[in-house]
């Protein structure tokens, strides 16, 4: 019982941890994208002061704005990665945890079974003697019923 319980605990402590490096990366990631986003605003303003015309400066407005919203996208699509890599991550966890248990229950089965068939034959072969058990009989008929 305490081993089941140290697993439990050992694959939360994985788990955990997953998803702090997970979060980590992505508030990593969102602070370069705003850097990123930064530093093109400052090349943005910088080009409008050198600007001639209105429509030069239109222009550079929008060349910003296409950068910033590639910056974001890059950005978003990366969280959304990362993301899936933690599902992923949480669901491999959960498979490994439902194949221990279902080993335990086929273990557990086998063991029930195999005592089945001790009990038959320790019944039939009382049965091909047709006498009464002996007391040695009798004690092993006991176990084996328990």
């Amino acid at each position: 019982m305490s081993a089941t319980l140290y697993i439990v605990v050992f694959f939360m402590c994985v788990i955990s941890m997953l998803v702090a490096y997970f979060q980590f990366s992505l508030s990593s990631a969102e602070s370069d994208a705003q850097k990123r986003l930064a530093e093109v605003q400052t090349k943005a303003d910088e080009r409008l002061k050198e600007a001639k015309t209105s429509l030069e400066g239109e222009k550079i407005k929008q060349e910003a704005e296409i950068e910033a919203r590639k910056i974001k996208e890059e950005s978003a699509r990366k969280t959304a990665q990362e993301a899936l890599t933690a599902r992923e991550a949480k669901i491999k966890a959960a498979e490994a945890a439902v194949q221990k248990k279902l080993k335990a229950a086929t273990d557990s089965v086998k063991a029930a079974n195999a005592l089945k068939t001790q009990r038959q034959r320790l019944n039939a072969m009382r049965i091909k003697r047709k006498k009464k058990p002996t007391p040695r009989w009798q004690r092993q008929l006991k176990v084996v019923k328990m």
